[in-house]
């Protein structure tokens, strides 16, 4: 798989509102998960036609134009999300087995480890950039996360 191939497909899936794409070409799989309700499989996409494909999917209630603001009302609380600085495996907890740094509810600290990320064998602490709850936990143990994936939200 090409990068320009990549970069193509990023930027297209960017522009639309898809809940979930996926493209595997050589044993190389590309996946792309949102909060959106739309999604896409391989054998619909073909890089030939891919600006022809995304008008087909994109229609007009999914046009920039034409989203509503689909944020929660939680009063005047503040959601701020937590995301992933690097691409890796996340952990929920510093051992095999053990207690998940925090779960939701979980009242924490700034600063305070919520979870790990390896990278290349070296393990990353995840640090709460907020002071607050834990609202959700977007990932699960031993999953893979790309840059910028949602891992909580903290109110």
């Amino acid at each position: 798989m090409e990068v320009d191939n990549i970069l193509k497909i990023i930027d297209k899936v960017s522009d639309r509102k898809l809940s979930y794409f996926s493209y595997e070409e050589d044993g190389k799989k590309i996946v792309i998960k949102s909060k959106n309700k739309m999604s896409i499989n391989k054998s619909d996409f073909n890089f030939e036609n891919a600006d022809k494909f995304f008008e087909e999917y994109s229609t007009e209630s999914n046009t920039k134009d034409n989203i509503k603001d689909s944020t929660k009302d939680f009063s005047d609380e503040d959601i701020n999300q937590v995301k992933s600085p690097i691409v890796g495996t996340f952990y929920s907890s510093a051992t095999e087995g053990g207690e998940p740094f925090v779960k939701v509810g979980d009242t924490v600290t700034k600063g305070q480890v919520i979870g790990i990320i390896e990278a290349m064998k070296i393990m990353n602490d995840i640090e709460s950039p907020y002071d607050g709850v834990i609202a959700s936990v977007d990932v699960t143990n031993g999953q893979t996360v790309e840059y910028g994936q949602l891992l909580y939200e903290i109110k």
